[in-house]
C-alpha cells in the first residue's frame, strides 16, 4: 500500500498472521489516505509471482469490504493448510 507521498506499508504473508493483520492493515491504510497529507491510494496490492494485483476493496456500511482475486484466495488457503500441518 501506498496511501500517502511519504509512506508505503508492507506485510508479509508467509504465514496465517496474514488473517489478523489484513483487516487492521486494510482499515489503516483507509484511515491514512483519508487523513492525507498528500494521499495517493488506499488500494492495497499483492505482489507474487513477479506481478503486483490489487485487492479490490469497498466500503459498505461504514465497513471496508475485500473482494480478494482466485489466486490471492488460493495461496492464503495453502498458507493456512501448512499453518495447520
Amino acid at each position: 500500500c501506498i496511501p500517502t507521498r511519504d509512506e508505503i506499508i508492507i506485510n508479509p504473508s508467509d504465514d496465517q498472521e496474514v488473517f489478523q493483520a489484513r483487516s487492521v492493515l486494510y482499515q489503516k491504510t483507509f484511515q491514512m489516505c483519508m487523513d492525507g497529507p498528500g494521499s495517493l491510494c488506499e488500494s492495497m496490492y499483492w505482489y507474487h509471482d513477479g506481478v503486483f494485483t490489487k485487492l479490490p476493496t469497498e466500503v459498505e456500511e461504514g465497513k471496508l469490504c475485500l473482494y480478494p482475486p482466485a489466486d490471492f484466495v488460493e495461496v492464503l488457503e495453502s498458507i493456512r493448510t501448512a499453518d495447520a500441518n
